[in-house]
């Protein structure tokens, strides 16, 4: 556990609060896969021949100036907390993780980006970031996968690039963005807002990186449409976001104007538990932060707070949490003690919110 441990407290200490914070955008995540053209599936590898495919790959992408000092783990090796907080910054998925031993895992030193070998594909290769820039990571992830010469790629003129499953080939690119929708879930128009994106090609997904649905309204869309380009993609991505932003502002307005003494009293509960609670769940603590992103943004805090409840939030995840914590198998009160005690260091009575006269 300690290498990633370390590479987890050393993310924490870089991650400023300053960076400017959207009132609904949390970030955008890229992932980019690619399979050899001379190579079986790694579905079709044995745990012995993905091994060695991992290694062998591994020593050239760290050739690589990007990831010369990346981080590498053997999946196989991790334990679970450890593999979950690599699946709640959307490096994995959790449970492909323990399907195909012999895979591996590149993190890069500096940015949230890595590349996973001998999983569901041969490669592939992730990014994320605050806020929404889609156009961005994709610069990235694919100047990294250009590396690669195109003639390696398993790659047909008539189909695009190819995946074990045939509905997965086209561009190989998912483009997801994550965005606080309180108001949109309060009001129950979620599924009305999915339904005008569906025709784009665009879905929402109710388990994801940041923290699962019942525990913060956060939503995940995402466009993984094969058939388009990784331009037309991306495009109607931020279309979208930009679309459901401007909802999720106008719902919050007409809440505040006609629930705004429920809200505040929401706000204010949510601080008293952050500040007083003894023992403290992850559910419960994103649920507290979710009322206070929401108060931020609505200026019930100084400005400074967005960028720094996101931050908390993220450091808060149930995975990485227990993962800096260094102990195998930690009890759950005692998580919850040291989760507790983690939230006291910022929530202090003289930041404690006050009620705009104009929210």
């Amino acid at each position: 556990m300690t290498a990633l441990r370390d590479f987890w407290l050393k993310r924490r200490s870089e991650e400023g609060a300053d960076a400017a914070s959207d009132p609904v955008v949390l970030r955008t995540h890229l992932r980019l896969s690619r399979n050899l053209r001379d190579l079986p599936f790694p579905e079709r590898l044995s745990p012995e021949e993905r091994r060695e495919f991992s290694q062998r790959w591994t020593a050239r992408l760290r050739k690589l100036p990007a990831f010369r000092r990346s981080l590498v783990l053997d999946l196989k090796s991790l334990g679970e907390d450890e593999r979950w907080s690599l699946r709640e910054w959307d490096y994995i998925s959790a449970l492909e993780a323990t399907r195909y031993e012999g895979s591996y895992l590149l993190l890069k030193e500096e940015g949230n980006a890595g590349v996973w070998l001998g999983g569901q594909q041969h490669l592939s290769w992730s990014a994320c970031q605050k806020g929404l820039c889609p156009e961005r990571l994709w610069k990235s992830v694919s100047r990294w996968a250009s590396a690669v010469p195109e003639t390696d790629y398993a790659f047909s003129p008539q189909h695009g690039y190819l995946s074990p499953d045939s509905r997965e080939w086209g561009s190989g690119l998912v483009a997801s963005v994550t965005l606080h929708l309180p108001a949109i879930v309060e009001n129950a128009l979620h599924e009305q807002t999915m339904a005008e994106l569906s025709p784009l090609g665009l879905k929402s997904c109710p388990e994801y990186g940041f923290v699962a649905l019942e525990l913060l309204p956060v939503v995940r869309i995402f466009h993984d449409a094969p058939s388009c380009s990784p331009d037309e993609a991306l495009r109607a991505l931020r279309e979208a976001v930009v679309h459901i932003r401007n909802r999720e502002i106008t719902e919050r307005n007409r809440l505040w104007q006609k629930q705004g003494l429920r809200i505040w009293d929401r706000v204010n509960r949510a601080w008293g538990t952050l500040f007083s609670c003894q023992l403290l769940g992850a559910a419960e603590a994103f649920h507290c932060l979710s009322h206070l992103r929401a108060a931020a943004a609505g200026g019930c805090l100084p400005k400074d707070w967005l960028p720094r409840i996101d931050r908390w939030a993220r450091q808060l995840l149930g995975g990485t949490f227990r993962v800096c914590l260094g102990e195998n198998e930690l009890p759950r009160e005692r998580e919850e003690a040291e989760r507790a005690r983690y939230v006291k260091s910022f929530i202090t009575p003289e930041a404690r919110p006050t009620r705009p006269k104009n929210p």
